[in-house]
């Protein structure tokens, strides 16, 4: 392992280092899903990038997107729910209001 100059953690050779440059913050937002898996339906909020379709956002990176406010369809939430939607079981997402 590489280490950067004055800092607690390795660098990853043959990455480039980040020192002196600046984090991008992405511009995000949330909306409210109905998810169609193959174990239920589910209702919440996904968080997506905002110059992004909704059904596009399931193409980014990852196996998994997070399902906030999260409960079966036609149940009440009894909490604030978290899930973690495994891309691959998805049939269908639709935004609702």
């Amino acid at each position: 392992m590489v280490w950067e100059d004055d800092s607690m953690f390795p660098r990853q050779p043959g990455r480039p280092c980040a020192k002196g440059k600046k984090a991008m913050a992405i511009d995000e937002t949330s909306v409210r899903v109905r998810v169609v898996t193959i174990a239920g339906v589910l209702v919440g909020k996904m968080s997506k990038p905002r110059n992004i379709r909704t059904l596009d956002a399931l193409n980014l990176k990852g196996d998994f997107f997070a399902l906030t406010e999260a409960s079966a369809e036609g149940e009440p939430a009894s909490r604030a729910g978290f899930l973690a939607i495994n891309k691959r079981q998805v049939i269908s997402l639709e935004e609702i209001d």
